[in-house]
């Protein structure tokens, strides 16, 4: 649940599902993330984000911020033991259950920050009280599906469903260089900015 075109880390409990798509190889290690006006494609050796409502686009390392909260699924042999370790380390619980060749780990995290001011309270995962529910293959251990609701009240909200999630696809280099738009204008950094 986020708005096409904005931040990947927005969401928002009244928002409409929007389609996510991730794309990640291995060797050499590049990645792109794409949802409705906004893409991000790492090709190795910077990132580059642009926003389709601004024809702008900014490059940046390949660890830049663009898509934090999105970052572990980069990596989806992993998740198992990082968000097991994570939640041994954060204010977390966390479940695992296994049955049917099916292994479910269940994270439950409370938001980060203080919230005195509760505008941004909701606005991302972190920010949010918010539980995840992964569903991994017993044999492989690969992702199969994830879900996250957020709790706003007294109910939880999904605002994540990643339910297609495929392996060991060819995929062609154009999907990790980007073609910008004509006309398109680059925006500086964060660290380039007066």
């Amino acid at each position: 649940r986020t708005l096409p075109g904005d931040n990947f880390e927005l969401i928002g409990a009244d928002y409409g599902f929007v389609p996510l798509q991730i794309w990640r190889q291995y060797n050499p290690s590049r990645w792109r993330v794409e949802k409705p006006g906004r893409t991000v494609v790492m090709d190795g050796q910077s990132a580059v984000l642009y926003i389709g409502k601004l024809n702008a686009y900014m490059k940046a390392p390949p660890q830049a911020g663009f898509v934090e909260w999105l970052r572990p699924l980069l990596n989806p042999e992993s998740i198992l033991q990082s968000e097991l370790d994570s939640a041994k380390q954060t204010p977390s619980e966390a479940t695992v259950s296994e049955a049917d060749g099916t292994i479910i780990l269940t994270v439950q995290r409370k938001a980060k920050g203080s919230f005195t001011n509760s505008w941004a309270r909701n606005k991302s995962i972190d920010d949010s009280d918010h539980t995840c529910i992964y569903k991994f293959d017993s044999a492989t251990k690969r992702l199969q599906s994830l879900q996250v609701a957020i709790h706003v009240g007294t109910q939880d909200v999904s605002v994540l469903e990643l339910n297609d999630i495929r392996y060991n696809e060819e995929l062609p280099d154009s999907m990790f260089a980007l073609q910008l738009p004509a006309g398109s204008e680059q925006i500086p950094t964060i660290d380039e900015m007066p």
